[in-house]
């Protein structure tokens, strides 16, 4: 594999639409991470498919620390990915089908990235990047509850920064926890 661009997606269904729509991205590799309710023979063009029996096998410690059945497994994707070289990883779901223009909008916004951006923070160090986008009163799955007021600040202005964050929400149907 040659690849250093990789498209990061958790799933317990057998391909999904937006799977295939991924892995038509001929620059990117797409790597989805199963779980314990993802089907038991499971495959896709282009896909590097990681079952729980991989994830144990290619980083043992690790997986061992991650419960199973939660999205946390799609760090286990996030190590692969850094394993294999990744200069830039696009995480989805495999509900997310991605627009006809999302490969040419990530590729524009990941040149563009290094440019001078805002940097936040808070006194927590846990960030609601939702509050950003316009919505206030939502936050993303996984977000510490008792953080869900806090807002961030901005503390600088960086420059050429050497790593960025890109973030996408999904058009409509955000991942939000079940609290929410």
């Amino acid at each position: 594999m040659n690849k250093t661009k990789f498209i990061v997606i958790t799933s317990i269904n057998p391909p999904t639409d937006a799977v295939r729509a991924f892995a038509q991205w001929s620059d990117w590799q797409t790597v989805v991470v199963g779980d314990r309710k993802s089907p038991a023979v499971w495959q896709s063009d282009n896909v590097v498919y990681l079952s729980v029996h991989d994830q144990l096998a290619q980083f043992p410690e690790f997986s061992a620390l991650l419960p199973e059945n939660t999205y946390v497994r799609k760090m286990l994707g996030y190590l692969y990915a850094f394993q294999h070289g990744a200069t830039a990883i696009f995480e989805s779901d495999d509900d997310n089908i991605p627009y006809a223009d999302a490969h040419a909008t990530v590729e524009q916004d990941i040149a563009g990235s290094r440019q001078d951006a805002p940097m936040l923070a808070s006194n927590s160090g846990w960030v609601n990047i939702y509050q950003t986008f316009g919505a206030p009163d939502c936050w993303p799955r996984g977000y510490p509850l008792p953080l869900v007021k806090e807002t961030a600040t901005q503390t600088a202005t960086s420059s050429n920064n050497p790593w960025s964050v890109l973030q996408y929400l999904a058009d409509e149907d955000p991942d939000v926890d079940a609290i929410y």
